[in-house]
């Protein structure tokens, strides 16, 4: 608000600039050619001493030079405004339609030239209206003061983010009304949905030509949309979730049927939208898509601070679906951002809604199949790091689940076969590994036996060499530039004491096996 204040105080400051410059160089060429020619009036009454012929020319020049103005000015901002239109979106359109300012310049500019020729109409050669004519011509002085100021303005709101964070305030002001007044929830349905289009379009239309700051504050408003809808919800009438084919459009019916039972309507909307810009953006515009992952795990925070169950699974849908889009398009990049994310979101869903959080355990296991079968093997071994630290916090927090969730997770090593994915199971048995010491330093033995126990069908030597892999990582960083900049096979040196501790356990079942051999 402050800045739109700032806005309208400089533009009126430029405007009493233009009038004061162009007086000012008046006066003193003025001043110089009366004191020259010595007119038989007075200084300023010579001003308005002019007879008929002038004042009628003065005032149809006056007139004919607004209309011209006018007619160029409308020229060059309709050309501006379809410009930007074509780039972006339509919307541009009736911002410039329905904004006052447009329709405050138009309107002075009409009023002017009408009066003026009024004025111009009502001179006689017995009657000069003198002071209607200074008025004519203030208003002429007006109107031009006002074109430089109109132009930067102009400029200003046809900027996108301007346009964006225009189309933003009205629908999420459409949201408010709806809160305070149930009866306008059908046109409010139509303007939302108009406006996340709109958005979502000047998002497409961005990545399209590498834009990466329009898009990511298309993103940001659409987010923003979304998390006011979510604060003002579950204040909504029961009307408001009663939507049909025109509000879903290319949707079967009993999804239409569903997102209804499920009051998600919205937020399905929106993030099918997300979707597609996601799918747009794979593979040239990884901090997009790294941004929409952001926005999801978001989404799903929100959902669980309102205890929106049904929101709650439909970003989780979502963000399996974005895994999927990467896999499809092959993009490892925004794969492991969208897997960080889901993570992050895994993590917190743990401490909260813990039977959830075994549906995300057991996605994210069949995913790390899909990235291997893929050949993305870098992306498998990050989904294993990610289940890691998912069973890391689970056991932190005590998660009465999080017995489910290790097996889950030491069961993927049985899905894949040594000969023909041997890197992928060596980082698994790695990670393995490493959750074993974590257990051991929360002096959870029996949750670190049971890996020891899936670790059985290991070869010894192969055994020893991760224990050398593992323990020659010396960094937490990776020495590399890379997705997640972390060094996943990294644990820090209390880990690593306790590592030591668990291979341990190896060596003494392989001595006593001797030993009852030599008995």
């Amino acid at each position: 608000m402050h800045y739109r204040l700032d806005r309208v105080f400089s533009w009126i400051i430029i405007s009493i600039s233009v009038v004061i410059i162009a007086g000012l160089v008046f006066f003193i060429t003025y001043s110089l050619d009366y004191s020259t020619n010595k007119p038989v009036y007075e200084y300023f009454y010579n001003l308005f001493a002019g007879d008929t012929v002038t004042f009628l020319y003065s005032l149809t020049a006056a007139a004919q030079c607004l209309a011209a103005t006018l007619g160029i000015l409308i020229a060059l901002v309709l050309v501006i405004v379809q410009l930007t239109a074509n780039r972006y979106t339509p919307k541009v359109v009736d911002i410039f339609i329905t904004h006052w300012v447009n329709i405050f310049i138009i309107s002075i500019f009409i009023i002017s030239i009408v009066y003026t020729l009024w004025v111009a109409h009502s001179i006689t050669t017995s009657f000069v209206p003198r002071y209607s004519s200074l008025i004519a011509m203030s208003l002429v002085t007006i109107c031009y003061s006002l074109i430089l100021p109109y132009f930067l303005y102009l400029f200003n709101i046809l900027k996108p983010i301007n346009i964006i964070n225009q189309i933003r305030d009205e629908a999420i002001m459409a949201i408010r009304r709806v809160h305070r007044d149930p009866s306008y929830d059908q046109k409010a349905k139509t303007l939302i949905i108009n406006r996340m289009e709109q958005i979502a379009d000047i998002s497409l239309s961005s990545v399209q030509v590498m834009d990466s700051e329009i898009t990511h504050h298309s993103i940001w408003a659409l987010q923003s949309i979304i998390n006011h809808y979510l604060m003002e919800k579950e204040a909504f009438h029961k009307s408001w979730y009663q939507v049909d084919e025109k509000h879903l459009l290319g949707l079967p019916r009993h999804i239409i049927e569903e997102m209804v039972k499920r009051e998600s309507w919205v937020e399905f909307r929106v993030f099918r939208q997300f979707r597609v810009i996601f799918s747009t953006a794979a593979g040239k515009m990884f901090d997009v898509n790294s941004a929409i992952a952001q926005a999801f795990r978001a989404f799903g925070i929100r959902a669980i601070e309102k205890k929106d169950i049904a929101v709650l699974e439909l970003v989780i849908k979502y963000f399996n679906s974005l895994i999927r889009s990467s896999i499809s398009m092959n993009d490892g990049r925004s794969a492991i951002d969208t897997l960080y994310q889901y993570r992050l979101l895994g993590e917190r869903i743990i401490e909260t809604h813990p039977d959830i959080a075994k549906k995300v355990v057991k996605y994210l296991n069949y995913y790390a199949l899909i990235f291997v079968e893929s050949g993305i093997r870098h992306t498998f071994e990050t989904v294993a790091y990610d289940l890691r630290k998912i069973n890391e916090r689970a056991f932190k927090k005590q998660v009465a689940e999080r017995r489910e969730y290790l097996e889950d997770f030491l069961r993927l090593q049985y899905k894949l076969d040594y000969n023909k994915n041997s890197k992928a199971l060596r980082g698994l048995w790695r990670t393995y590994c490493a959750l074993a010491s974590f257990f051991l330093i929360m002096k959870d033995e029996e949750a670190a036996r049971t890996i020891y126990n899936e670790l059985q069908r290991v070869p010894l030597e192969v055994l020893l060499e991760l224990k050398v892999e593992i323990l020659s990582v010396t960094e937490a960083h990776y020495w590399e530039i890379n997705d997640r900049i972390i060094n996943y096979d990294y644990i820090p040196p209390e880990q690593k004491e306790r590592l030591n501790t668990f291979f341990d356990w190896f060596i003494k079942d392989i001595d006593s096996k001797e030993l009852k051999q030599e008995g």
